[in-house]
């Protein structure tokens, strides 16, 4: 049979199949715009994703920590364990369940300091505060606080942020968008140079009986009082900037952010004389440039730290953008394979209705 004959009947079988053929290429089309698109969003979400994560986040910075949990699992382990002074114990976990963190001390912070390839190294101080207030509102407010990441750069609603890599000074202080809204604020430019005052505590010291004696004796019951009361420091900073939520988690939105001297003061002040004095969960560092921070992240991880750099943050999104793309195309190939059932469907009848017109023709003749 020739070429011509063979589209020719093709075309005849077509037009007396017409509904079949319009849904057969309905679905054709379907699943080929969805490969398209699935494909198109996967490439654009990853170069969107390399791009924001190039222009708000350090390449050469480092988060190090001691206790592999914190990346990824269950965060903190129970169980039997070896002590260790070191870590953190907690009973946050629930009832009659205790997680320990391993923190770093400051003799793993000189020892990471002393690293040829590093230029930067800074400990994530753990403030806690009691409460704190805002110039011009009679409220007082509980929040969360963190030291101002250099590392990553955040958006401003308000005020200015530092530049990638450099800090914010010593008495400014950041707070969300989402806070000012809270404080029933509408201009967020009106924040911009009021104060911001924390008060943070630290607990009454626990006194020997010679101690109290002595307290006792010297001072009286008045002095033991002073002596084992709660003590409190106030620090008032001036607000700098209101920062815009942010689009992917990569900058802390929803705390109040202050600068490594102030985070340093205020946490040493909390936590001394007790277990906690100089231990942190977490620090930053920065690479040399011109040095790869794998090759880095490689040698500390012999030494037993966990360390994450940018590069393990953009794959984490491009696992996420990846897995949505499979989805996607997922569906894309089954409204493929259900058009090539219908090609075959469409030929299947096409022949069966060309042979009994024949068988017909050859009855009557």
């Amino acid at each position: 049979m020739k070429r011509r004959d063979i589209v020719r009947r093709a075309g005849r079988s077509l037009r007396q199949a017409k509904a079949r053929t319009l849904l057969t290429s309905l679905a054709i089309a379907v699943g080929a715009f969805t490969l398209t698109i699935s494909i198109a969003a996967g490439e654009g979400s990853r170069q969107y994703a390399d791009t924001l994560i190039s222009s708000n986040v350090d390449p050469q910075a480092l988060i190090i920590a001691k206790d592999k949990t914190l990346f990824g699992g269950n965060i903190g382990q129970s169980g039997l364990r070896e002590y260790d002074p070191d870590a953190l114990s907690s009973s946050a976990g629930g009832p009659g369940r205790t997680i320990t963190i391993k923190q770093l001390s400051e003799e793993d912070l000189t020892k990471l300091r002393e690293n040829q390839d590093i230029i930067s190294v800074e400990p994530r101080y753990n403030v806690v505060a009691r409460y704190v207030e805002f110039e011009g509102f009679s409220k007082k407010y509980t929040t969360d606080i963190l030291q101002y990441d250099s590392g990553v750069r955040g958006e401003a609603a308000a005020g200015a942020i530092p530049t990638l890599g450099k800090g914010i000074e010593a008495n400014d202080v950041i707070i969300p968008k989402s806070y000012a809204e809270k404080l029933g604020v509408k201009k967020m430019s009106s924040l911009i140079g009021k104060t911001l005052t924390i008060i943070v505590s630290r607990p009454a010291v626990v006194l020997s009986e010679e101690e109290i004696t002595n307290i006792i004796t010297t001072k009286g019951v008045k002095g033991l009082k002073e002596a084992t009361a709660e003590q409190t420091k106030e620090v008032t900073l001036t607000i700098r900037a209101v920062t815009q939520p942010s689009s992917t988690s990569l900058a802390t939105s929803q705390v109040i952010q202050i600068s490594n001297e102030k985070a340093k003061e205020l946490a040493e002040y909390t936590t001394k004389d007790t277990s906690g004095y100089q231990k942190y969960t977490i620090a930053t560092a920065k690479v040399k440039q011109g040095i790869e921070p794998e090759s880095v992240k490689m040698d500390l991880k012999k030494e037993g730290y966990t360390v994450r750099t940018a590069k393990d943050l953009q794959n984490l999104l491009f696992t996420v953008v990846n897995i949505l793309q499979g989805i996607v195309a997922g569906f894309g190939v089954l409204a493929l394979l259900a058009s090539v059932f219908g090609i075959i469907n469409t030929q299947y009848i096409s022949v069966l209705e060309r042979t009994s017109q024949i068988g017909l023709m050859k009855a009557l003749g």
